[in-house]
């Protein structure tokens, strides 16, 4: 048995198992499967997600491998895989951060883009960001790649990044007076407000302000 039964003073994340189920689904991978390859007891999730075990060091690690991930990506949903840009091939670009938890194809650990003219005037630190869904079309695909300038403050209306329950996403926001007006360009899905003193509630911040697409899905 793989797991650590003593008491922690932090508690298992509950996005760890979300993000194991989601990464299973993207390889097509049954729960059963990834139990039997990392030795694992046949209820293992079922403790996990009711907090009465908890994964240590090397079984963390062994998911990681199995699922083709990062351990961070597991506990925390930081995606240690990169979008080069530029410089004339993936040998020698600007390798920046993907901040999503969309990750690009298995066993490829970058995706190399040609860097766009309007990104040579765009100072600061930059992350990329995945856009997963229809919620933005037409604007921005399904599948297409946009890059951010970080910021934790949205200083005016337009496009973000944003963080909401641990899930990164790019959205449509405006400011409004002691709250934040979330919005997708599909208007087949309803927009909403979040109030600024439930920010930490709804563990909703926002990341980056969208500079433009780096790679449009067709």
């Amino acid at each position: 048995m793989e797991t650590n039964h003593k008491q922690k003073k932090e508690r298992l994340p509950p996005e760890f198992i979300v993000r194991i189920e989601k990464l299973l689904h993207d390889k097509n991978m049954t729960k059963n499967e990834l139990i039997r390859q990392a030795g694992l007891n046949s209820n293992v999730f079922s403790d996990w997600k009711h907090q009465a075990s908890y994964p240590n060091s090397h079984t963390v690690l062994r998911i990681s491998k199995i699922l083709d991930t990062s351990v961070e990506f597991l506990l925390e949903g930081k995606d240690n895989r990169v979008v080069v840009i530029g410089g004339g091939g993936p040998e020698n670009g600007t390798f920046v951060p993907v901040l999503s938890d969309e990750l690009f194809p298995p066993r490829k650990a970058a995706l190399w883009i040609p860097a766009p003219e309007w990104l040579e005037s765009a100072a600061g630190p930059k992350v990329c960001v995945r856009v997963s869904g229809d919620y933005m079309e037409p604007t921005i695909p399904n599948g297409s790649v946009v890059i951010c300038s970080e910021t934790s403050v949205a200083t005016s209306n337009g496009l973000y990044a944003v963080s909401l329950d641990g899930q990164v996403s790019v959205k449509r926001l405006s400011q409004l007076p002691h709250e934040t007006g979330v919005a997708c360009d599909n208007t087949k899905y309803p927009s909403y407000t979040v109030k600024v003193d439930e920010y930490d509630k709804c563990r909703f911040m926002v990341v980056g302000r969208v500079l433009g697409i780096l790679y449009r899905a067709v």
